[in-house]
């Protein structure tokens, strides 16, 4: 039976526990000290970032369609941006909008470009492939264990990148009581998975780095979580990197070589008294 992940759900309030504030972090393609370019904190460390640049600009706005709730976004090989949501909308850089309607009750989470220059999304239960004349194929998950319906812009459903093995690499958080899985489907909709050696891991964000190698962010346990990132080889091997006292939110490679990603600290709460 399939189980639905809701904002009742103790992932989410994981999830909901790490507020706010986020800062950005590095870690090395390889095993050894985080670096990163700048002011900012290294991970593990306590000293905050000293400066700031402010960057300036103009920004104009392009209105969407009332009914379309768009959660991702990505370029497409074909020079348009493609977005992901309760459809799929494909934007030209002069603003021009076309809609592409998904199955009833599907919601598109996450999209990337792949290696054979279509779109794939990823759907609570499917992973979907779009080609930029508009094509639409779906590639049912075999024992993804979430319902339909369960995945909006707010949810911890997983992310999606083009990686080695000319594939496409998915993740899925799990539930409480069920383990996170790693998954690859080939262009031509083979489909692997590759479970987490350890117990209560939920990874979220995935990205593929310089190495060729899978890295992917999250956390493990239950009641007391702990952020973690991951590497995953090719071959299936997983390395995994504790990262103390912060909770990693999202994972990319940078031009430098090594990841970079978001952390959030966990907001302390505060108590309040009254006099009777």
């Amino acid at each position: 039976m399939a189980t639905k992940i809701s904002q009742h759900h103790p992932l989410f309030r994981y999830a909901l526990m790490f507020l706010s504030l986020l800062t950005l972090g590095g870690v090395l393609s390889g095993c050894g000290a985080s670096s990163v370019a700048g002011p900012t904190q290294q991970v593990g460390s306590t000293t905050a970032s000293t400066s700031t640049r402010v960057l300036k600009g103009s920004m104009s706005e392009i209105p969407l369609p009332a009914h379309f709730s768009p959660s991702d976004i990505t370029a497409g090989s074909d020079g348009n941006l493609w977005m992901a949501g309760n459809l799929i909308g494909r934007i030209t850089p002069q603003g021009i909008i076309r809609e592409y309607s998904l199955p009833a009750n599907s919601f598109a989470f996450r999209i990337t470009t792949g290696p054979d220059g279509n779109l794939w999304f990823l759907q609570a239960d499917t992973v979907g492939r779009i080609t930029p004349s508009g094509t639409i194929s779906e590639f049912p998950l075999p024992s993804r264990i979430l319902a339909p319906d369960s995945c909006t812009p707010y949810t911890l459903c997983g992310g999606i990148t083009s990686g080695p093995n000319h594939a496409l690499w998915f993740t899925e958080p799990g539930t409480a009581d069920q383990n996170g899985t790693i998954w690859r489907i080939s262009t031509a909709g083979t489909i692997s998975a590759f479970p987490l050696p350890d117990t209560q891991s939920h990874p979220t964000a995935i990205t593929t780095g310089t190495d060729g190698n899978l890295w992917f962010v999250g956390f493990i346990g239950n009641n007391v979580p702990r952020g973690t990132i991951w590497r995953l080889t090719p071959k299936g091997t997983f390395s995994a990197f504790a990262t103390p006292g912060l909770f990693p939110s999202a994972i990319t490679a940078g031009p430098d070589g090594n990841l970079w990603f978001t952390k959030i600290f966990k907001k302390k709460s505060r108590k309040t008294h009254s006099d009777r």
